[in-house]
């Protein structure tokens, strides 16, 4: 099964110790045939990371950092929307490049999203690791994940450093706070300014976990890279991976989020609440037809949208009753926990019996059809087709994942808690 060890940044076995999920090569659940990762993987239940509870006290706690020079910059997991802006001249351009070489010159912001921590390297060897959680809260870790940690509920695909090369060698001045009020900003932010003029963007709040990173420098439109530094800094995923993102990722994706009974009370009154606290994301694409699907399906429960989300004196309609694959769906803890069996009994068994009717009923599913994240991620919108013989593997370790990230919210959930499933 997977384990828990103590890693010590320094190698001092007196010193404190980090715990992380360290993949095994598969949970006894799953038969335990999971390709082995060559460095442990980030687990966020084990961080020990500070606490503070907005971004002023932050940016006080992290002044001690000032005049030490930025090594480098990991991030762990995977990198969202790089690029991506509503920009449309930058659009027109992007469409109308004739060759690569024209396309790689456009230039695109220079930012991405993420939900998972990153990690500032000094070169003195210390470190500091970040991520937000709700309400303005970050964590601050010092020295708190081994340098070289980059996967963690997703693999990492790709380099800050190489996307934010301006920063690199630079020392660090000082470390300010402030409100986010930009159309696209998250709510709060934490600017870490450099001494060549260059300044980070760590813009967070409306989204717990979720995170955007930007940077500019030198007073003119530096926050605007030419396409072709995304496709330096982009990591290509062998085996392919099917991102999980945390927090709300948007259309197409389902969401899955703790809801309490006192704000399922606030829905009923009729005031919309929407994900908060320990909320994650997946495609629509790869469970829409299949077993998981069909799990949730059977342990709906149509009187807890009745009692819990219907308006005083009003009647559901019977067919406001039924499981909506496109809508909301709530569901009680325990009822959750039998869709994680029941998925993980499938797992086991495509395990087990790789030619087995599980298995081929599982083949039958799903579409070859997968997401393109280089494209996706950054400006264009494409996708590929992924080979016969990898097609199993990679749906099998998308839904380990997926069945870990669920047990690990509902063991964070609190005992009275909703899960909801809000659909694409």
């Amino acid at each position: 099964m997977s384990v828990g060890i103590g890693v010590r940044p320094d190698g001092d076995e007196k010193g404190p110790a980090v715990v992380f999920h360290v993949p095994d090569g598969g949970t006894a659940e799953d038969g335990g045939v999971f390709p082995r990762l060559a460095r442990p993987r980030f687990c966020y239940d084990d961080w020990t990371a500070a606490r503070y509870p907005d971004p002023a006290s932050a940016a006080k706690g992290l002044q001690k950092a000032c005049g030490k020079t930025l090594a480098t910059i990991i991030l762990i997991g995977t990198a969202e929307k790089a690029g991506q802006t509503d920009d449309s001249e930058i659009w027109k351009k992007f469409y109308c490049a004739k060759t690569a070489d024209e396309r790689g010159r456009v230039p695109v912001r220079r930012s991405f999203e993420a939900g998972e921590p990153f990690q500032f390297v000094f070169t003195d060897g210390s470190t500091l690791e970040f991520l937000p959680t709700s309400g303005g809260e970050v964590r601050v870790g010092e020295n708190s994940i081994p340098v070289g940690t980059t996967a963690g509920l997703n693999r990492n695909d790709f380099l800050p450093n190489v996307f934010f090369r301006e920063l690199i060698g630079q020392r660090l001045t000082h470390v300010g706070a402030e409100a986010d009020d930009r159309p696209w900003g998250y709510g709060y932010s934490l600017s870490f300014f450099f001494e060549n003029g260059w300044f980070l963007w760590f813009s967070f709040g409306n989204a717990p976990w979720r995170y955007r990173l930007e940077a500019e420098g030198g007073g003119r439109a530096f926050d605007l890279v030419p396409y072709r530094r995304i496709k330096e800094a982009r990591l290509a995923l062998c085996p392919p991976e099917i991102s999980i993102p945390n927090g709300w990722f948007g259309q197409e994706y389902f969401t899955v989020y703790p809801l309490s009974r006192a704000a399922a009370e606030t829905r009923r009154a009729g005031e919309y609440v929407g994900p908060r606290g320990d909320a994650f994301s997946f495609s629509s694409l790869y469970v829409m037809d299949g077993f998981f699907l069909r799990a949730l399906e059977e342990e709906f429960d149509p009187s807890i949208r009745r009692t819990y989300l219907c308006g005083p004196g009003r009647e559901l309609a019977d067919w406001e009753l039924r499981f909506f694959e496109y809508g909301e769906n709530v569901y009680t803890r325990d009822a959750v926990f039998r869709v994680l069996q029941k998925t993980r009994a499938v797992v086991r068994r495509i395990r087990q019996d790789p030619a087995g009717e599980d298995a081929t009923a599982f083949r039958l599913d799903f579409s070859t059809l997968l997401e393109d994240k280089e494209a996706w991620s950054d400006v264009r919108y494409e996708r590929f087709y992924l080979p016969e013989n990898e097609r199993v593997g990679v749906f099998m370790d998308f839904f380990t994942r997926l069945c870990d990230r669920l047990e690990r919210l509902l063991s964070r959930a609190g005992a009275d808690d909703f899960i909801v499933f809000e659909g694409p």
